[in-house]
């Protein structure tokens, strides 16, 4: 049976999409005690077999369930940052090459999936619903950012990602805004992907930023870009302050050459993912820390190409080797 005619894209931009917006604080106290069950109300599927109807309709006692959890943990700013006691005891040198390396082996570490094994499971979306919750309350305590991996697959993979939209407003993030407008479904053409990025004040730390990349095919994940965004920061060797990966949707199979759907696209996901972080760690045993605040405005270096050689890096230096805005050392 055809459902109600979902909201327009249009429709839901305007309405928690627009550059700067958030929901305001009564929408987010109101939304404590069924944070889920209210974005449930707008999630309908855009395409599909079940177009139009609800993304959760047939677990809605699930649903209120995880309402009853995220009400004993809501909101955000109740839970207490964890800090590193060494954070206070010293800045890290740009020229610290075995800190920088570390810091990177720890994003290596603790890269996360929380992509299920199946989803022959009739429930297996309140699964994957508690572990993104979970992995944004975690990161809370822990990141200052959070980048998201995904790739775009069929219906289900869209909602998650409408799924994600809806949860990241009720929890009172921002969503963030720069030259170009709001970094909300925002395609990028050069990489082949849509990006979304949000922002929420946490008390005496850094912001906590989550990032969001969903890549047309598994093929346009682009390992250049994941080793450069992943980039040891000075600001992000400590916690409150780290910054952390985790890949949140992605279809299981993919079209295969021969007419098939046997391709494991979450395992490729996963395999480019690790391969470019392995690749980048390398060298930052050599480089040291480079500069993460002001690299979009070529301050730093332009994305690196990796190029034939493990470890090594292909870039346009600035002229001095060293970042005009933060001292931080520029490789060749």
């Amino acid at each position: 049976m055809v459902g109600e005619v979902p909201e327009t894209p249009a429709e839901v931009r305007e309405r928690i999409g627009r550059g700067g917006s958030r929901a305001t604080p009564d929408e987010v106290d109101a939304a404590k005690s069924h944070l889920v069950s209210t974005a449930a109300q707008k999630l309908r599927y855009l395409s599909g077999d079940n177009n139009g109807e609800l993304f959760f309709a047939d677990q809605i006692q699930l649903v209120e369930g995880v309402d009853q959890m995220m009400k004993l943990l809501l909101p955000l700013s109740k839970h207490e940052l964890h800090r590193d006691p060494r954070s206070s005891e010293h800045e890290p040198s740009a020229y610290d090459f075995e800190l920088a390396g570390s810091v990177l082996d720890g994003v290596i570490d603790e890269f996360e999936t929380i992509v299920l094994a199946t989803i022959y499971c009739n429930g297996w979306k309140i699964g994957w619903l508690r572990s993104f919750l979970m992995l944004i309350l975690g990161s809370y305590t822990r990141c200052s950012d959070l980048h998201l991996k995904a790739v775009k697959g069929g219906p289900e993979t869209d909602m998650e990602i409408r799924t994600i939209e809806e949860l990241m407003w009720l929890l009172g993030f921002t969503v963030v805004e720069d030259e170009d407008g709001a970094i909300w479904r925002h395609y990028n053409d050069v990489y082949h992907r849509t990006d979304w990025s949000w922002t929420i004040d946490r008390p005496n730390a850094h912001k906590f930023t989550v990032w969001l990349n969903q890549s047309d095919t598994v093929e346009k994940v682009s390992q250049d870009f994941v080793a450069w965004s992943f980039r040891p920061a000075r600001e992000n060797v400590f916690a409150p302050n780290l910054k952390r990966i985790a890949v949140v949707s992605c279809p299981l199979f993919g079209p295969d050459d021969n007419g098939g759907f046997t391709k494991p696209i979450h395992d490729e996901l996963n395999h480019r993912l690790v391969k470019a972080l392995e690749v980048f760690a390398a060298t930052c045993k050599r480089v040291g820390f480079v500069c993460s605040s002001h690299w979009q405005k070529n301050h730093c270096r332009p994305q690196p190409v990796i190029v034939a050689s493990p470890g090594e890096l292909a870039c346009a230096p600035n002229d001095d080797r060293l970042c005009r805005m933060c001292g931080a050392y520029v490789p060749p």
